[in-house]
């Protein structure tokens, strides 16, 4: 019945894991509806999943997002300048200057016409004393009347002169008011266009300046982001490892890393092969530890399965760490693991015979891979290394920093043995933290007390 429900567990999440990668590729295609459909499937899942409060904040800064506006560059593109606005002052100037010629021409005409039509009219005066055949009254009111029928078809013939004229004039002003407007836009989009350009050059170089600043800082603090896939990996199981220290994070914390998994371009499956290798390194890392101290023992069921549950540790990986338990049941008989990392053979076997007659396991390695491939599938006590080795591979010194980087190993005691005895050899060993160095030949005594005094240091601080 237990193993029914275990497997149960294991297929509720793989499913929460699939509900997870949907969510992160409708993130990804904004496809916000989806999105929320398997965040909710997930959450129904696992309501205390750290991930689902770190995709749920994704979501909603998505739908938060403004939607892309056109605005105007600069409020002169704002303004609209029609044709048909209105002339400037001089036109009105220049309208009652034709008027005012015009009535000075026609008090002239009318003038004339006035004097002309005395003339006229004394001559038909004469003419009517002299025939006797119309009255002075009735020839003063003809010649009135035609005089203003000749004052009103003079009148409209100024008029039309003159806005004929007007029109002229105005369709003249109207093309340079035109004309202007075009140079001054050009001249505002040419300027325009300049600034923007020198704007862009100033932000470029601004950018190149800061850019060059940053990386100098983080050279300075030996710090660098990485440029190939591999380094990424690296960089986020790294990461990983400083959240899952206690168990599975925070909220926050996953948040922190969804951002940083988007930050280093990986995909979800990624995060989750990452997060199931350091979750299970973790889990037997604290389970040795704790065996170590006694807290655990072969017995303890209730707080093995405890820590598997801190840890989400699955079947199967429960089943890799078991060999871990079974291996500690040799290591009570011995004295201690070590790792002896030798390229010379016969130096080698003197360094294994010597020390596994001092009830001390041994496990032995030609070059630097191989002893790497002895560190990740072996819990080892103590690493004693060479510090040359073949042009291919890394010196000792290198060894011991690679060692330090990883988590699990950092711990470990670590002792050089060189063939070299100077000066510079003491440095490097000072300067890098190495535990001890040891000078070829080895003196197989001095060895084992160095071992002896190392491995009770060690056991003393990992119950710290």
């Amino acid at each position: 019945m237990p193993e029914v429900m275990q497997i149960s567990k294991e297929q509720l999440g793989e499913r929460l894991r699939q509900c997870l990668r949907d969510v992160d590729a409708c993130i990804k295609a904004q496809n916000i509806s989806n999105a929320k459909n398997k965040l909710a499937e997930a959450r129904g899942l696992d309501p205390s999943n750290p991930y689902l409060g770190a995709f749920e904040a994704r979501i909603i800064a998505l739908e938060s997002a403004p939607a892309p506006s056109t605005q105007y560059s600069s409020p002169r593109e704002q303004a609209h300048i029609t044709p048909n606005s209105p002339l400037p002052g001089t036109r009105t100037t220049f309208a009652e200057k034709i008027r005012q010629q015009v009535e000075v021409d026609t008090k002239f005409q009318t003038t004339a016409d006035w004097r002309r039509m005395e003339a006229t009219t004394l001559n038909a005066i004469d003419d009517v004393s002299v025939k006797g055949v119309k009255s002075t009254k009735d020839l003063g009111s003809e010649l009135l009347k035609k005089y203003h029928q000749q004052i009103a078809l003079d009148r409209k013939q100024l008029e039309a002169e003159t806005e004929q004229l007007l029109d002229v004039e105005r369709r003249r002003l109207q093309e340079e008011f035109n004309a202007m407007v075009r140079r001054q836009n050009d001249q505002a989009r040419g300027i325009r266009t300049q600034v923007r350009k020198e704007m862009e050059q100033n932000f470029l170089r601004l950018l190149e300046q800061i850019s060059k600043q940053y990386d100098r800082k983080m050279e300075l603090l030996d710090i660098r982001v990485p440029e190939t896939k591999p380094e990424s990996l690296a960089l986020y199981k790294k990461k990983l490892r400083t959240y899952y220290l206690n168990g599975v994070p925070t909220e926050e914390n996953a948040k922190k890393l969804m951002e940083l998994k988007e930050l280093l371009e990986l995909t979800f499956d990624e995060h989750l092969q990452i997060e199931s290798d350091v979750r299970e390194e973790l889990y037997a890392f604290t389970l040795r530890k704790q065996m170590l101290l006694g807290e655990i023992t072969f017995t303890s069921y209730a707080k093995i399965e405890e820590l598997r549950q801190q840890y989400r540790i699955t079947s199967e990986q429960s089943s890799r760490a078991d060999s871990f338990i079974f291996s500690r049941l040799k290591r009570f008989d011995i004295k201690g693991r070590i790792l002896l990392v030798e390229s010379d053979q016969h130096h080698s076997e003197m360094v294994n015979n010597s020390l596994s007659d001092k009830n001390y396991e041994i496990l032995t390695a030609s070059s630097v891979q191989g002893a790497f491939e002895i560190l990740n599938n072996q819990f080892i006590d103590m690493i004693i290394s060479d510090v040359k080795f073949p042009e291919s591979e890394l010196d000792g010194f290198r060894f011991f920093s690679a060692v330090q980087e990883q988590f699990a190993l950092r711990r470990i005691p670590f002792v050089i043995m060189s063939s070299i005895n100077d000066s510079m050899v003491y440095r490097c060993a000072a300067q890098l933290g190495v535990d001890d160095i040891l000078f070829k030949p080895v003196d197989v005594e001095l060895l084992g007390s160095i071992i002896e005094g190392k491995l009770k240091r060690y056991r003393e601080l990992a119950q710290v």
